[in-house]
């Protein structure tokens, strides 16, 4: 009797692997065409694929490349939640014609990273280190920490699609405690279209709480500080009214004093953007920073209060001096060639894109030097194109086989 009622038991574990097998293979396929079809710029890796009952598609011991051999980040497991475990069976043709279930839901589990800056531009966020000059004193910028830390974190999103206006809110969250976290949604527009550029994002808001590394770096500043007659808040508030007026703006009412206030206590961000007809995110770089508020709808709470405005004025008669001397400056630097210095531009697309029709030249990490114009920067290459042959070639190369993006002159 145990002995039928085990093979019975046997029987019934080869018929059930079988189907599980096979759905298991189905989400190997997805997830291989969703990586295909739609690249990022690196090399993501897995070791296990493996279903749960309830249809959860898990990836394990996920590893994520770009350039060198340490990993940009890495996470114990992805977990993708369809809304049907029988949804994994046409998964592949989903991705393939951009045809999605109405819900996802994507869980990173206990993500780590060590190249925290090189994390948040995988995600759009390009963070210079000298970009914290213009928010602490200059008695204070030798003793904040200007490089991102090493930071544990959980990444969850859920994507909310709808086929019929063809775009698709993405609900988010991002946690780390030993740096921020981040609350947000978004709106992603022509979800199905696969043309370049041909979605766009609306509708952003973003809320960052537990700001322990802003608070941390504020503490240092205090200390660095540390003189009983100096008022800390008549400091930092001459300070951002300088910067500001260097950069020929005049700081609306109360906005100074706001700021000082988040600053000794970090607390809570909440950034809402509602874009004007026509502008997308990837437009705002080459925005003037007085117009940046009133074309991208910004508003801005600090510590859960408002800005109304931040800008009570743009001085045109400085910024036009100032355009000028810089005119002046670029002449006597023509006349002088020995003293100008190279230009050379950032490998990446957001940097790449207001330089498009420009004259460079590319070095590769192969030696080879190619001179042209640049036609196109998407994520992972840019186009460069060369007049010859009586006709116009256009070449494509990878970012992660290119060393370095000269800007040249006329001339050179």
């Amino acid at each position: 009797m145990k002995k039928i009622l085990l093979h019975s038991l046997l029987y019934l574990f080869v018929i059930l692997l079988i189907p599980y097998s096979y759905f298991v293979w189905q989400a190997k396929k997805s997830v291989d065409a969703f990586l295909i079809l739609h690249p990022i710029n690196g090399d993501f890796e897995y070791q296990w694929l493996w279903i749960d009952l309830e249809g959860k598609i898990s990836l394990e011991d996920i590893s994520f490349y770009q350039e060198t051999n340490e990993p940009v980040f890495t996470a114990e497991k992805i977990e993708i939640q369809l809304p049907s475990p029988f949804d994994i069976l046409n998964t592949e043709d989903h991705i393939t014609h951009r045809e999605y279930p109405t819900n996802i839901i994507v869980n990173l589990v206990k993500g780590q990273t060590t190249q925290t800056a090189k994390l948040a531009a995988l995600f759009g966020v390009n963070y210079q280190p000298e970009i914290l000059e213009y928010f602490y004193p200059a008695q204070c910028v030798d003793v904040i920490d200007k490089e991102l830390p090493f930071i544990n974190f959980e990444l969850s999103a859920l994507f909310d699609i709808h086929r019929t206006a063809d775009d698709s809110l993405v609900n988010f969250s991002f946690k780390s405690k030993e740096f921020i976290n981040l609350t947000g949604k978004f709106i992603i527009n022509n979800f199905s279209k696969v043309e370049d550029n041909a979605t766009f994002l609306s509708d952003l808001t973003l809320e960052f709480s537990d700001l322990l590394w802003m608070q941390q770096n504020t503490q240092k500043c205090l200390q660095a500080l540390n003189q009983e007659d100096l008022k800390f808040d008549q400091l930092f508030s001459q300070f951002i009214n300088r910067s500001a007026k260097q950069n020929g703006l005049m700081l609306a009412d109360n906005v100074a004093d706001s700021f000082v206030n988040f600053i000794f206590v970090p607390q809570k961000i909440r950034l809402d953007f509602d874009l004007q007809e026509g502008k997308t995110f990837s437009q705002l770089s080459l925005l003037p920073v007085h117009e940046y508020l009133e074309k991208t709808g910004l508003s801005i709470q600090l510590n859960d209060k408002t800005l109304a405005s931040i800008f009570q004025a743009f001085d045109y008669i400085s910024s036009a001096k100032e355009k000028t001397e810089k005119k002046n400056d670029a002449a006597a630097s023509e006349k002088t060639p020995e003293t100008k210095k190279d230009i050379y531009l950032s490998l990446n697309s957001r940097a790449l894109t207001p330089y498009l029709n420009a004259k460079i030249k590319i070095r590769l990490y192969n030696g080879q030097t190619i001179i042209g114009y640049l036609e196109r920067a998407n994520n992972r290459s840019i186009k460069i194109s060369q007049l010859k042959y009586k006709g116009k070639t256009v070449l494509p190369f990878a970012f992660k086989d290119i060393k370095s993006i000269l800007l040249l002159r006329s001339g050179r």
